[in-house]
């Protein structure tokens, strides 16, 4: 009777036990649950926090401006001579009969032309990723007040003006077989194209062995998948040791300026394979002439991989 006693009350026990287990696991799960919703709290404090910080700090500093407005219009484009002109508009928050305008430009000051309350002026400028970013100079009564006003900077023509594309290649050809001085590339794979595809007249797949052009293919881009495309040339050639293999993506656009994406370059023989990333583009006006590149980070990462300069050909 005894023995059955003591193990009605170890039964008893050990459901206490577990009992106590769940309590204790369902308690920790509150405790989690009150700590995550004190954590979405305190960051949604900080949030609203630093938003007020931003919204009082450009509140003062538009108190303190002296400039109401301005305004940037870009005229039309030259394609063959590469230059826009630019009209910038000022309107200070005080005007008086006698007051001037000027922008001071890195080569340059203009005096600005007053209509109203508003003060304007036109520069030409030659297509280039260089930053323009004018300073204003306000003189009455022979005191001048200088400032600058970010509705005025322009972090690049290029950047501004000329649509671009993002090519990347997705999956590359590969070595097939090789021999101890050849070997026998497949040439296919898919990449990847995204961007301003209504405004490029034209986009071509190209080819070069040792810069000798293969082939060059058209890209229907009517047959815009996600931006996936199947490479277009599905061929195998058989490249001697030290050949260079290498293709491009190579587009034009609504102005006839030519741009150049690498997607893949390799040695034959050797282990020097590179693919291209998303924004490694070269730009060149209608003579050949180039007035953007990026591909000085494509090189430098070869040059890292391989200890040699890594040639990219001109369309």
């Amino acid at each position: 009777m005894k023995q059955k006693l003591s193990y009605i009350v170890i039964a008893i026990l050990c459901a206490l036990q577990f009992s106590s287990f769940q309590l204790i696991e369902d308690l920790a799960g509150e405790i989690q649950s009150v700590r995550n919703e004190i954590n979405d709290v305190e960051q949604t404090l900080n949030n609203n926090i630093n938003n007020i910080y931003t919204d009082v700090d450009a509140k003062l500093a538009e108190k303190a401006s002296i400039i109401h407005d301005v305004d940037v219009i870009f005229g039309a484009f030259d394609s063959d001579t590469l230059i826009i002109p630019i009209t910038f508009v000022v309107q200070p928050k005080q005007v008086t009969d006698d007051m001037m305008v000027s922008l001071a430009f890195a080569d340059e000051t203009i005096l600005l032309s007053k209509e109203d309350t508003t003060y304007s002026g036109t520069k030409a400028f030659a297509l280039t990723g260089d930053e323009i970013f004018p300073t204003i100079i306000i003189e009455e009564d022979g005191v001048q007040r200088i400032t600058q006003d970010n509705g005025l900077r322009l972090y690049g023509l290029v950047d501004e003006l000329i649509p671009r594309l993002y090519v990347n290649m997705l999956s590359s050809g590969s070595v097939i077989s090789y021999t101890s001085d050849s070997v026998k590339y497949q040439q296919n794979g898919k990449f990847f194209i995204d961007g301003d595809l209504q405004d490029f007249a034209s986009v071509r797949y190209v080819t070069y062995i040792d810069a000798e052009k293969i082939n060059e293919v058209e890209i229907d881009l009517n047959e815009y998948n996600m931006g996936e495309y199947i490479c277009p040339v599905d061929e195998t050639f058989e490249l001697t040791n030290g050949q260079i293999f290498a293709t491009y993506v190579v587009a034009i656009d609504k102005f006839g300026l030519i741009h150049q994406y690498p997607l893949e370059y390799y040695v034959a023989g050797t282990d020097e394979y590179i693919s291209s990333s998303y924004d490694i583009v070269r730009i060149f006006a209608p003579n050949g002439d180039i007035i953007y590149d990026t591909t000085a980070m494509y090189r430098e990462e070869y040059l890292a991989a391989y200890g040699t300069e890594l040639e990219i050909i001109s369309p």
